[in-house]
């Protein structure tokens, strides 16, 4: 008696898989690269916010401090009328006054130009090098001669504005400067925003594309297996049933895990064996000349061979005694 085995297996999920792999793959790395994207425009803007803050903004607000205690001094000696160094001579609680006013002037002033100077050390911009250089000597001159002329009572208005020309030009020099830096910088953030929205934009769309792109690939090869398997279990149905009709034995079992997926009526006639019970066997076990390790062996060398069949001398085990068998392996020509 002769009997044929058949290998089956199935990989109509793996291409669909394959897919969604891909699809994952791509919105992952889309996803990366938005996120990475979005960092870097928070860090720039940080950056921009930052620079501005603590560099550009404290910078004029030290500058203007120094122009507020001018006018503040200047418009005291207005008031008083001082507009000479004679003026405060036969004067002794103006003299006071102006000795307070001058002192808390030189202090203020001191300050901010100290605070300054120690922000442009730290955190100072090359180009700001030559106005902050030309600012310090001035300032050192301006305060010499405002501490002087206090001190021999010869100060006035018209000396404080001399004293102040030359300090108020690189003041307004770097003022200008500082500024100007400050307005590019904001331009330059508004302009990285509005790129930011635009690359964003497309970024999404782009997203949405490769996404719908690959979705109705993976619908096609859906409705595509869906068929090849509707068409598959209808040439099996009519194959199963011509096996049926054949007295010979039929026997397919999964290459995986051995187990019989299908048994023709001779197959069930010959082993005496129901059909449900030989859905929970293997061949080894109706093969008492093999066992599991031999037979995988076997199943392993038609595999890797060349050849889709091999035929072998054995023996089958049924119910009521051994039967000597000519066995016929087949690998399928084209697994679905």
């Amino acid at each position: 008696m002769s009997s044929q085995i058949s290998l089956s297996s199935n990989d109509s999920s793996k291409s669909i898989t394959r897919y969604i792999f891909i699809l994952i793959t791509i919105l992952a790395l889309f996803a990366l690269m938005v996120i990475s994207y979005l960092l870097w425009q928070f860090k720039s803007s940080a950056d921009i916010n930052t620079q501005i803050n603590q560099y550009h903004l404290p910078s004029i607000e030290y500058l203007n401090n120094i122009e507020t205690e001018h006018h503040l001094l200047l418009d005291w000696f207005f008031r008083n009328k001082l507009h000479n160094k004679t003026s405060l001579n036969n004067n002794p609680d103006l003299l006071r006054e102006k000795d307070i006013r001058v002192a808390n002037y030189l202090h203020v002033t001191t300050r901010s130009l100290s605070l300054l100077f120690e922000l442009h050390e730290n955190k100072g911009v090359a180009d700001f090098d030559l106005s902050v250089t030309r600012l310090k000597n001035n300032s050192f001159i301006l305060l010499k001669q405002i501490t002087e002329l206090s001190y021999k009572n010869e100060i006035s208005t018209t000396a404080i504005d001399n004293a102040y020309e030359q300090l108020e030009i690189s003041r307004s020099q770097l003022h200008r400067l500082h500024n100007q830096a400050q307005q590019q910088l904001y331009l330059k953030q508004a302009k990285s925003r509005e790129f930011f929205k635009t690359t964003f934009f497309f970024v999404i769309l782009l997203v949405i594309a490769v996404t719908s792109y690959i979705t109705y690939r993976i619908i096609l090869l859906i409705k595509k297996i869906l068929k090849r398997q509707k068409d598959n279990t209808q040439e099996l149905t009519e194959f199963k049933n011509s096996l049926d009709a054949t007295t010979d034995c039929v026997f397919i079992f999964s290459a995986d895990d051995l187990k019989f997926t299908y048994v023709n009526k001779g197959a069930m006639d010959q082993v005496k064996y129901s059909y449900a019970e030989l859905m929970q066997m293997h061949p080894y076990d109706i093969k008492p000349l093999y066992n599991e390790t031999q037979f995988r062996e076997m199943v392993l060398q038609l595999t890797n061979s060349e050849h889709s069949s091999t035929t072998f001398e054995t023996v089958h085990e049924d119910k009521m005694g051994i039967l000597p068998m000519f066995i016929t392996a087949n690998m399928p020509s084209s697994v679905y």
